[in-house]
């Protein structure tokens, strides 16, 4: 019988390079499979506001894990230009929570955005604070806030802050 396991680990890695960029995702995809890394990125973390102050939550995810992930609720908290925890005008939430529902397969990205997540008119940057992961075979991962630190990339695959203090 032939193990094919290492051959869609090297499949999963070819085409996780095309995502991203050459070495560092090959690389990461590595360390996600031995365990060395939290196994997801988080690219280009990102917020717009509209016209009645609502904000926009925005980022790109890779999966880097060999599972598929099921659901992943990321939970967010947001801050005013100098570094204070604010309430949300309309709903009067600060930590909320934005989901994905999956099917999300090994080495795939994609791009989400949640609308009008908090409405201020001060609202400056977002933090997240956890992310809770579930795989299809039930398993569960959760990332603590200096976790997701790790995992948080510009596009030139640069580790990016977490903070907004």
């Amino acid at each position: 019988m032939i193990n094919l396991k290492p051959l869609r680990i090297l499949v999963a890695a070819v085409a996780a390079i095309g995502l991203v960029g050459c070495t560092s995702i090959a690389d990461q995809q590595a360390r996600a499979d031995s365990g060395a890394i939290k196994p997801i990125w988080i690219v280009n973390k990102s917020h717009t506001k509209n016209y009645v102050d609502g904000v926009q939550v925005d980022m790109s995810i890779i999966n880097l894990s060999p599972k598929t992930i099921k659901y992943a609720t990321l939970y967010v908290m947001p801050f005013n230009p100098v570094g204070e925890v604010i309430v949300s005008e309309i709903g009067g939430k600060s930590l909320a929570e934005v989901e994905i529902v999956g099917p999300f397969e090994p080495s795939h990205q994609a791009n989400y955005s949640w609308q009008n997540v908090w409405y201020h008119s001060v609202f400056d940057c977002y933090e997240i604070e956890r992310i809770e992961i579930e795989y299809m075979d039930s398993t569960e991962l959760m990332l603590n806030k200096s976790e997701v630190s790790k995992v948080l990339m510009d596009s030139t695959n640069e580790l990016i802050s977490n903070s907004c203090t």
